[in-house]
């Protein structure tokens, strides 16, 4: 029976523990120790009067050896007496989803029996059980009593987090919200956790508390208010052995060669920048019209390039142009290149966006250009999801107002995981996603990021975590609330 246990590293429950500021007599639970870990930690600070609950009989056992003098129950923390107050609480509560807490059932625990409790009342039907845990707590703390708390973030993307996160406000103040990454648990790697120290209060102010960042490694929690550098992604593969890039056409002078007043015979299309383009495909994209002179020119054209010739002569300007004409070339001669391959903006805002050019049609050098080895679809997958946004990210530069600038070069050193090593099914699934994406415009760039995970060394938790963190944090440089993707 999955009982939702992670067990916590010892460093981060020190760390916890660290952020108590009551009495060394004040009563403290512990709602689900596990192996005791923050009962250590407690008892290395010098608290004493220390109560623990652990519905796992073998883990109660162990602890009960372990600690004899401890105050310890073997059962169920939610079905505790409503009554008991206690001056903290410290925990690291169960992982368990909402759709797998009826498992449970063996136990006496549902969901149907747990939401007969009144405390439960404001939670939202799909509630995880670290939910019930944190509100159930709160409510057992004595006024300006503190709960110190580690869960996953993942509610604050959610619909069902919003009255979580009401609820839980309306039982107290948050004091500190520490984002924090490394290795925090025994079994498992996650980067979206978040320690949350509360005081409880029944006239809560609503304080919005800023966001601290922390990580673990070599044993030691650092603390800090900018979000840690997570480091690059070691991927076997190269992007030169799955694609080629170049950017799109440069005109040399766009008032002269875009929407000329010409007949249209003597244009294509030409998409001119991520504005014309709407979801993830050029299929109806706005586009406007490059001259281009595919025979021999109209009258209406030849008198309009004998006008622009003799403007650029007497101004010696565009100078690219003007040497042209200088040398006897045609100047007018553009060689858009192929158009037909997967184009990205160099220049990002909100999100990273890799739009299949299913038209073909030329691009402007807004845009660069990508031309798969690989199918056109896998690839398409292959750059759209967290692993190559983080990536991006990381490398490319800011120019402020929330603005990311990226080079040729940057998209030249990203890596993927070897779609060699993909079972058949993975790949028709990622296929189906870039589909779905293009066909749709929606976008499925977390699905893909699902997909790929099995196969990448950073768990779907952790490069999800990274590539958030790095994007909220630029668009909060410009003023911009971070999206969830």
């Amino acid at each position: 029976m999955d009982l939702g246990q992670v067990f916590t590293d010892n460093a981060v429950a020190d760390f916890m523990a660290s952020l108590l500021s009551v009495r060394p007599s004040a009563r403290i639970l512990d709602p689900c120790f596990g192996k005791g870990v923050f009962i250590d930690a407690c008892l290395r600070r010098g608290y004493k009067n220390i109560t623990g609950c652990e519905i796992d009989p073998a883990l109660y056992s162990y602890v009960e050896k372990k600690y004899p003098g401890i105050d310890l129950i073997c059962g169920d923390f939610l079905k505790a007496d409503p009554a008991l107050r206690y001056d903290a609480v410290i925990m690291n509560p169960p992982y368990i989803r909402q759709e797998k807490i009826d498992d449970l059932k063996p136990l006496g625990i549902t969901k149907s029996s747990v939401s007969k409790d009144p405390v439960f009342g404001g939670l939202p039907g799909a509630a995880n059980m670290y939910m019930y845990f944190i509100v159930k707590a709160l409510s057992l703390l004595e006024q300006g009593g503190e709960m110190v708390a580690i869960f996953p973030v993942s509610w604050q993307n959610a619909k069902s987090g919003r009255e979580f996160e009401k609820l839980m406000r309306s039982l107290g103040d948050v004091e500190r919200h520490i984002r924090i990454s490394g290795k925090i648990f025994e079994t498992a790697e996650m980067v979206e956790v978040v320690i949350l120290k509360m005081r409880r209060s029944d006239s809560p102010g609503g304080l919005r508390e800023n966001i601290e960042y922390a990580r673990l490694a070599g044993g030691r929690v650092t603390v800090s208010h900018s979000v840690p550098d997570e480091g690059g992604l070691d991927m076997p593969v190269e992007f030169s052995i799955y694609a080629d890039i170049r950017r799109g056409l440069t005109t040399g002078c766009n008032g002269i060669f875009i929407n000329p007043p010409v007949p249209e015979s003597d244009t294509v299309p030409i998409i001119s920048g991520p504005k014309c383009v709407t979801g993830y495909s050029t299929e109806n994209a706005a586009k406007d019209r490059l001259l281009k002179i595919t025979g021999s020119a109209s009258e209406e054209t030849t008198a309009y390039l004998t006008s622009c010739a003799e403007s650029i002569k007497d101004q010696k300007r565009p100078r690219t142009l003007y040497d042209k004409i200088a040398a006897g070339k045609k100047w007018y001669e553009l060689q858009p290149p192929d158009g037909a391959g997967i184009i990205f903006s160099y220049f990002v805002r909100s999100g990273m966006k890799f739009i299949m050019n299913a038209s073909g049609d030329a691009v402007r050098d807004n845009f660069y250009i990508i031309y798969p080895k690989i199918d056109r679809l896998l690839m398409f997958a292959l750059l759209n999801n967290y692993y190559t946004y983080y990536q991006l990210e990381r490398c490319g530069k800011r120019h402020g107002a929330g603005l990311l600038k990226l080079q040729r070069y940057d998209l030249e050193q990203l890596c993927f995981p070897d779609i060699s090593g993909f079972k058949e099914d993975d790949k028709k699934t990622l296929i189906k996603l870039s589909k779905k994406m293009i066909s749709t415009g929606k976008n499925m760039s977390e699905e893909i990021t699902g997909a790929i995970s099995g196969y990448a060394p950073w768990s779907f938790e952790r490069i999800s975590g990274a590539y958030k963190n790095l994007r909220k944090s630029r668009l909060e440089e410009g003023g911009y609330g971070a999206e969830s993707r």
